[in-house]
């Protein structure tokens, strides 16, 4: 991280942007440039796995975190085949899903108000005096 990482790091400069990731692309177009960076990447990866959670690698956690996303655009954008979410480490992805603020959502979810009804008519149910109405 401290060696290879930062010449990296130093191509991020807008917090991941359109112009970022634009930037990032045409950087790895080269193909030796962009094997080179795969290979170091999986390195660091590799190391990673195996250290954490160690309170070593506190201070590495952001910079791994934004190296790992510079690899996500890379492999996006020049991979030959699709990879499955198993491509990234468990620890790795949930690190980069928690870096880049992505958030799942279920939108077919239903919501209940727990109102003084709902309780009522729970308390109901469980006596077997009442039944769901669906509004």
């Amino acid at each position: 991280m401290e060696s290879k990482a930062p010449a990296y790091l130093a191509l991020v400069t807008r917090n991941f942007d359109d112009k970022d990731v634009d930037n990032l692309i045409e950087h790895f177009r080269d193909k030796e440039r962009r094997k080179e960076f795969f290979k170091q990447y999986k390195e660091i990866e590799m190391l990673y796995e195996i250290i954490s959670p160690d309170a070593f690698l506190r201070p590495f956690i952001e910079p791994y975190a934004t190296l790992s996303s510079i690899y996500a655009v890379a492999r996006n954008a020049y991979a030959k085949k699709v990879y499955v979410d198993k491509a990234f480490q468990k620890k790795t992805n949930e690190l980069v899903q928690k870096h880049i603020g992505a958030a799942i959502t279920d939108s077919s979810a239903e919501y209940v108000t727990l109102d003084s009804a709902t309780i009522e008519t729970i308390k109901k149910r469980l006596e077997g005096n009442a039944t769901w109405e669906i509004m």
